[in-house]
């Protein structure tokens, strides 16, 4: 069964982070999705040595998941 990881915002530009100490990076990623909707890989870029993801289209109110391996 596919394990679901809220991330949280890192900061005001878009980029939001695997939880602190989890012991993921983004090579056991799935997908991602944003307000529930899987996005397209062009549309986002992994970031800070694989454990942060800069999502273009992000809003303040954005909700970002991720879907594990």
């Amino acid at each position: 069964m596919a394990k679901i990881i809220k991330l949280k915002r890192a900061d005001e530009s878009g980029v939001y982070a695997l939880p602190i100490g989890c012991g993921w990076t983004f090579d056991a990623v799935q997908a991602v999705l944003v307000n529930g909707k899987i996005i397209a890989e062009d549309r986002y870029a992994i970031v800070a040595k694989n454990t942060a993801v800069d999502i273009f289209d992000a809003k303040d109110d954005s909700v970002v998941t991720v879907i594990l391996k």
